[in-house]
């Protein structure tokens, strides 16, 4: 008697099971909290041949930072009934589209609430926003307030990374700055639109990446590396309050590729075949 043909299963593709069986989704073999958030930041925030480094100044000693809080688990919820997040998004605490990498000295501020970040629609980047320090004098007769050196920078992300951070959780983050900072409203509007680039050292670490350490490597990095698409925008950045560009940042958010694939990795699919494939044709946004 012979034996019944073996079935040939088709191997997983080389990123892994698709979407609807991801770990988070079947409950089974989870990666832990920590670890899944980590691992989608430390992926993304990544410089080719040199690693993760901060977004910000492009140091390599890096801390994971959550944009929303992971003590803040009922504004998460809110979030997500208020269309700041897609309505069915992953616990937050995983979530890499929730985070960025910043150095020590960065995270620290940034937690503080020293400094925010604005999704800059026009220039099509997040640009870091520092609150000024106050000097006063030694005779207390005059006050200076200046911003520190990363005031009105680039971070190095990708708007249209499929996990790039959602925009509208920095609108939440920067009105808890400015409760901090009741008496500077108008920050921001000192940015010139054509100093707005890529720090230093992240210009650095690109130009370490793609080309041979040569005497020339300084020179060629600082007139070929990355500039915002609105650099070429004449005048000062006036950076608009949060109420007046709550509207436009959300409309950016929730047609941005990185709302697109939260949507369609959040997809259950419990019900018939026919209802599995509506549902994921009109999460994709496809019309007949």
């Amino acid at each position: 008697m012979s034996l019944p043909a073996l079935v040939s299963l088709a191997p997983l593709p080389p990123s892994g099971a698709p979407y609807p069986y991801h770990p988070w989704r079947s409950g089974r073999g989870a990666q832990s909290e920590s670890t899944a958030f980590s691992t989608g930041l430390d992926t993304r925030d990544r410089i080719p041949r040199i690693g993760p480094v901060c977004v910000l100044c492009g140091e390599r000693l890096t801390r994971h930072t959550h944009i929303i809080p992971k003590s803040n688990k009922r504004l998460w919820h809110e979030l997500c009934a208020r269309g700041y997040v897609p309505p069915e998004a992953r616990p937050f605490e995983r979530e890499p589209r929730n985070g960025l990498t910043l150095c020590p000295n960065h995270h620290k501020q940034f937690e503080a609430h020293e400094a925010f970040v604005r999704y800059m629609p026009e220039m099509n980047a997040y640009i870091w926003f520092e609150f000024p320090w106050i000097l006063i004098e030694d005779d207390e007769s005059s006050m200076t307030s200046i911003c520190g050196d990363f005031h009105g920078t680039k971070l190095y992300l990708d708007p249209s990374h499929a996990r790039a951070p959602i925009y509208s959780l920095f609108l939440i983050h920067e009105e808890a700055a400015r409760a901090h900072h009741p008496f500077e409203r108008t920050i921001g509007q000192d940015v010139d639109l054509h100093e707005v680039q890529y720090s230093e050292g992240i210009q650095s670490a690109i130009s370490r990446s793609t080309m041979p350490l040569t005497s020339n490597s300084a020179s060629a990095v600082s007139s070929s590396s990355p500039k915002p698409s609105g650099a070429g925008v004449p005048g000062i950045l006036v950076l608009s309050s949060l109420e007046d560009a709550r509207n436009d940042i959300l409309a950016c958010a929730q047609n941005s590729e990185s709302w697109r694939q939260l949507t369609r990795e959040s997809l259950s699919f419990d019900g018939t075949a026919e209802e599995n494939i509506e549902k994921y044709r009109e999460s994709v946004g496809f019309t007949d």
